[in-house]
């Protein structure tokens, strides 16, 4: 088996309510809001965004997080893997991996 597509991007920021306009501004809409962090989802469907506030001394990435299909999913070279498919706090399982030039990609389970 292997990655079906893209599930959703997570966004950091340092300021969760001028980032959360720029999306609504560029059309998407806020389909969840926990206050520092929610749910963007864009006006043609398609993945969503995950924004996240994150405090000022940490870098704000983007992750892409990729949908997998579990079952028998044993990726050889070139990816390493940085952590096995294991169980998250939000009821998927994720596997982190390295691409050739050194970024960092999430495979989703669902």
């Amino acid at each position: 088996m292997a990655v079906t597509g893209i599930h959703h991007l997570l966004v950091e920021t340092h300021n969760w309510g001028k980032s959360a306009k720029f999306w609504q501004e560029l059309g998407w809409t806020l389909a969840e809001d926990h206050g520092t962090s929610g749910k963007l989802v864009p006006p043609a469907g398609g993945p969503y965004i995950w924004l996240n506030e994150v405090p000022q001394a940490k870098t704000p990435v983007v992750d892409v997080y990729f949908d997998l299909e579990p079952d028998g999913f044993a990726p050889r070279s070139p990816v390493q893997v940085i952590d096995a498919l294991a169980a998250t706090h939000w009821g998927t399982r994720l596997m982190t991996v390295r691409d050739p030039d050194g970024r960092v990609v999430r495979l989703q389970a669902t």
